[in-house]
């Protein structure tokens, strides 16, 4: 409040501190006290503890006149501001002008009655329903002036017809937007809708379009429309690609041709051909838009810490431009996660990476792929053991990789190897014990394979005697439907 008292004394307060007597004469209370309050403060050093007790009063008194006083503390009352958020509130419309106008600073302090503000939040309080009013005041103040509740009701009545709004999605329009609510629809937000729906977007994207980008409709249609087309013809999107880049971030069409251009260049310079752009940018719009510090921390992480080719550059930001969108130092975690899960060698990693850096998104400590990989150890450790046996016993040129690695441990020694399950499995005892086996599956491998050998080579066979039953007894059904079925046909 202090500060808000401040600013209109700077108004009322003259250069040089005149005379008592002619302040008084001036018939004006609240000039009188400011006129007081600035004799008193420019008693300053000199003035003794009276004095000093004298201009507090004053100071009270004139904040009390003032009706920006009445504003704060309606603010604090209805909705629940403390007395620092309420005076910030007020100084930023009365210091700054609306978004409208890009927010410019005023010469003159602007007046704020009461009377303006308690119509638009009692508005915004009763009439949208689940609207945190207290949150949107401090984002948003301005929506407070210069609002007319009747044009605020008829554009929440508008939008809701015209989009089929929910409540809910009309309390989000105007948390992100609020402006939007007092703007001329039919002007601005209207001709952008059929602009949309003419380059392909249908109601329903066009309603989700609104609700989660409403300032993209504060922009002018001619604007809009001239960028939407400069992505078609200059960039070469065709009018698919076009309606696929807008329902996936409709605010691309916001920034100017000279960013698209510089974002065009870039992705030319990284390798990626031309007739891929398109490919690109639907799948990433935000390619086209990425600052040029952003763009030189990714790629100098690619090529200079992942030690990538060009070559595999230019994949990734054909086949996976999100990699661009995620934080560096979150991909530096999962390539730690890489090295340290799964052991890979730098030469390992570098082969993979190469092969698909995207990779890289998937954080492997977490449980949804530590199951995976577990799996995976155990199907290294199957192809490892059962193609160093069909090897043994001459086999393993003669037979497909697909079948005997499918097949159940009974099966693959009777029909790939020509031997049988005991014989195999006295063959995976011995060799999980031996040096081939430490070196071709690791130690860590190898030491769980010897302390579970048991259990699993249990378990394996209970596993396999199930199959091999399922597998009988579904042989015995097909053969006894077609005997059924002549017996039948016989009889009659």
């Amino acid at each position: 409040m202090l500060r808000t008292a401040s600013r209109r004394l700077s108004v009322l307060q003259p250069s040089q501190p005149p005379e008592l007597p002619l302040a008084a004469q001036g018939g004006s209370s609240l000039l009188l006290l400011a006129t007081l309050l600035h004799w008193s403060s420019a008693a300053g050093a000199a003035a003794d503890e009276q004095q000093q007790q004298t201009a507090e009063v004053l100071r009270r008194a004139v904040r009390s006149l003032l009706p920006e006083t009445a504003v704060v503390q309606y603010l604090q009352d209805r909705l629940g501001l403390d007395a620092l958020e309420a005076d910030a509130v007020l100084e930023r419309i009365q210091t700054l002008g609306p978004p409208e106008s890009q927010c410019y600073r005023r010469r003159q302090p602007r007046e704020v009655s009461l009377a303006e503000v308690m119509p638009v939040v009692d508005f915004l309080s009763e009439e949208i329903v689940g609207l945190d009013v207290a949150a949107l005041v401090r984002r948003h103040p301005h929506i407070l002036v210069d609002t007319s509740v009747e044009r605020l009701r008829h554009n929440c009545q508008q939008l809701a017809e015209e989009l089929q709004l929910t409540p809910q999605q009309l309390a989000r329009i105007a948390r992100k937007c609020p402006f939007l609510l007092r703007a001329d629809l039919p002007r601005n937000m209207l001709p952008i809708c059929e602009l949309l729906r003419g380059w392909g977007l249908l109601h329903a994207d066009v309603r989700r379009v609104v609700v989660s980008h409403p300032s993209f409709f504060m922009y002018r249609p001619e604007t809009i429309e001239e960028r939407i087309r400069w992505l078609h013809e200059e960039l070469g999107l065709s009018k698919k690609d076009v309606a696929t880049l807008l329902r996936k971030y409709v605010l691309v069409a916001a920034y100017s041709a000279a960013q698209h251009e510089h974002g065009r260049r870039w992705l030319l310079e990284q390798g990626v051909p031309s007739s891929k752009l398109p490919r690109a940018i639907t799948r990433f719009p935000h390619l086209l838009i990425y600052s040029g510090n952003k763009r030189s921390e990714w790629v100098g992480f690619m090529r200079d810490e992942l030690g990538l080719s060009q070559a595999a550059v230019a994949r990734v930001l054909v086949s996976q431009p999100d990699m661009t969108g995620r934080s560096l130092a979150l991909l530096r975690k999962h390539l730690g996660m890489w090295q340290t899960v799964l052991r890979l060698s730098p030469a390992q990693l570098k082969s993979m990476l190469e092969a698909n850096a995207a990779v890289l998104r998937l954080d492997v400590s977490s449980p949804t792929y530590a199951a995976k990989i577990e799996y995976l150890k155990h199907l290294l450790e199957r192809i490892v053991v059962r193609g160093e046996y069909l090897r043994a016993v001459g086999r393993l040129v003669a037979e497909s990789p697909t079948g005997w690695l499918a097949s159940s441990e009974p099966l693959f020694a009777s029909k790939f190897a020509k031997t049988n399950a005991a014989e195999f499995a006295a063959f995976k005892l011995r060799f999980l014990a031996s040096p081939e086996a430490r070196q071709l599956l690791g130690s860590a491998e190898q030491e769980r394979a010897q302390r579970m050998t048991g259990r699993r080579l249990e378990h394996e066979r209970a596993a396999d005697a199930a199959s091999l039953a399922e597998v009988e007894r579904s042989l015995r059904q097909r053969i006894k439907q077609p005997q059924q079925k002549a017996a039948v046909e016989g009889a009659a």
